[in-house]
């Protein structure tokens, strides 16, 4: 940030690489394959893992 210069990868990369890495932690936690879908960003037909893509905020924000 100081420099204003190139980042190491561009923000949709980033944005990628984290949600690989959330997805991971989901798939992990509920000790079970599960099957996303990249375009809508959710996991296919399943409700429990869907809930785990957001958490939840604090009072006098929104997500």
């Amino acid at each position: 940030m100081l420099s204003r210069g190139q980042t190491a990868a561009p923000a949709p990369i980033a944005q990628r690489t984290a949600t690989v890495c959330y997805m991971g932690s989901i798939a992990a936690a509920l000790q079970r394959p599960l099957k996303f879908d990249p375009a809508a960003e959710k996991f296919e037909g399943d409700a429990e893992a869907n809930a785990l893509l957001a958490k939840p905020v604090r009072e006098g924000w929104t997500a």
